[in-house]
């Protein structure tokens, strides 16, 4: 089966004039996932099937079965990804206040010098 999709989107890849980097960057896919696919290794993951199957038959009936990713608009798409770099931006404040606070220790353990000359 990954065979005669493979075929297919090579098939309706070609006729449309696209490249592998053109069609890409129309539907959010990698060049090297694409690439892959049309290769026949491995099957595509639910989202970028049903993206493939939309571009390749866009008039056959939609359904987003399996995909809870199309089901999102893309403004809950964005809102969920800025959601995901708000942890991780929340988790490197915490990391480097930790640090600092144990510098801050070391540093204020040990007594003055004095002035340099």
């Amino acid at each position: 089966m990954a065979e005669s999709f493979a075929r297919e989107l090579y098939r309706h890849r070609q006729r449309s004039g696209l490249s592998l980097r053109r069609l890409g960057a129309e539907l959010g896919v990698s060049f090297s996932t694409l690439a892959r696919i049309e290769r026949g290794e491995g099957q595509p993951d639910p989202h970028t099937r049903h993206l493939l199957e939309h571009w390749m038959r866009p008039d056959q009936q939609d359904t987003t079965t399996g995909c809870p990713r199309c089901m999102q608009t893309p403004r809950e798409e964005r809102l969920q990804s800025l959601e995901k770099r708000i942890v991780m931006i929340e988790a490197q404040i915490q990391s480097l206040t930790a640090g600092l606070q144990r510098a801050l220790r070391v540093t204020s353990m040990h007594e003055p010098i004095g002035p340099l000359r």
